[in-house]
């Protein structure tokens, strides 16, 4: 968790170099994601599990960390990978937890 909640500051650190759209993008999601998560994260540790992580859930970040690094390195469009790591942040959430659970979102 510590390394995903960092991403967002190394992108807006590359942003304070040079200005890209996507770079932007990409930071504003990572750091809403990560704080979205943090939340979710300090609740359970709080022993609030109202909402637990879904299955996995730390894998598919990593997973969607290394699809993003891949995308990067090789001058790809990040939208859908941002996507990805969006939805998996939102199921952190009551509405989407309750969204994964009725199957309207597939992780």
């Amino acid at each position: 968790m510590y390394f995903f909640s960092r991403t967002y500051y190394v992108a807006g650190k590359i942003g304070d170099l040079t200005y890209d759209s996507q770079l932007a993008f990409m930071q504003f999601v990572l750091e809403v994601a990560s704080s979205t998560i943090s939340d979710r994260v300090d609740n359970i540790v709080s022993e609030n599990h109202t909402i637990p992580l879904v299955d996995g859930f730390f894998e598919k970040i990593a997973d969607g960390l290394n699809e993003l690094a891949n995308k990067i390195e090789n001058d790809e469009d990040t939208y859908k990978t941002l996507q990805k790591i969006v939805e998996l942040s939102y199921v952190t959430t009551a509405a989407g937890y309750h969204q994964f659970l009725r199957g309207m979102i597939e992780l």
